[in-house]
């Protein structure tokens, strides 16, 4: 499979995707039998182009072939999960399968309420070339000295080597009063900031956003939950991106 998608956010940093990944969780719940697996499976045929099912009462679980590799769905008796691993792709190429296949899916299985919608991203980002930052730097010191202001020396007690550095922040859903676009948010993200534990030229990023806001599942909830997928894309690629590419104040230099 090729790699992730590469894109160039500036400050010299590559900006690679690894993983989409939304979910939405329904109710009342649907009966899963091997016969409507298999139809559903050819009524998506053009989105996914399965070439393995695995479909048990429990769950069904579709692989994706050909053009559509690194696609998976899995269905539930209450949810319904679209990912992408590793998408070499653009984030469109993936909105125009996702939001037809959960068309398909409200047009045979009449999900009523959605009760929650769950999206996930996750890249790789290669280090900022910022003043003072040598050359050649690796992520665990990048993020120790120009993020986390820790000294090294600090985990000495461990006595122990480290695998990989990192740190994250969870921000809940807000409401301000001021009438900005973003004076509301209805939606948390848990973010990760670490060392790639593949590269150790590299930051890990992944945002997992959530929207606890339960409603019915009208004909146009499935491009509203695609629609979030760029959101938190966006969230990651701008600010986690920005907020690495700050340089150090000249009050934290030594």
């Amino acid at each position: 499979m090729a790699g992730g998608e590469l894109t160039h956010p500036g400050n010299g940093t590559n900006f690679e995707r690894l993983r989409l990944y939304l979910k939405l969780t329904f109710y009342p719940a649907i009966k899963l039998t091997r016969k409507n697996g298999f139809l559903f499976a050819e009524s998506i045929s053009d989105y996914l182009e399965a070439e393995k099912a695995e479909l048990t009462p429990s769950e069904w679980k579709y692989f994706g072939g050909g053009n559509c590799e690194e696609l998976g769905l899995t269905i539930s008796p209450n949810s319904i999960a679209l990912e992408a691993q590793i998408p070499p792709k653009n984030l469109e190429w993936y909105e125009h399968r996702f939001e037809p296949i959960l068309e398909a899916f409200k047009s045979k299985f009449f999900p009523g309420i959605v009760l929650h919608c769950k999206i996930i991203t996750a890249a790789l980002v290669t280090i900022p070339k910022l003043d003072g930052i040598p050359d050649g730097i690796d992520a665990m010191r990048f993020l120790a000295e120009n993020v986390m202001l820790l000294d090294p020396k600090q985990l000495a007690s461990f006595n122990r080597p480290l695998y990989t550095l990192g740190f994250k922040f969870s921000f809940p859903p807000y409401e301000t009063d001021d009438d900005s676009d973003e004076s509301q948010v209805n939606w948390g993200v848990d973010v990760r900031i670490e060392s790639a534990a593949t590269d150790s030229k590299k930051i890990f990023l992944e945002a997992d956003a959530d929207w606890h806001s339960p409603k019915q599942w009208e004909q146009d909830s499935g491009k509203e939950a695609v629609g979030r997928l760029e959101l938190v894309s966006d969230f990651m690629s701008d600010k986690l991106v920005k907020f690495l590419q700050q340089p150090r104040s000249p009050s934290d230099e030594d």
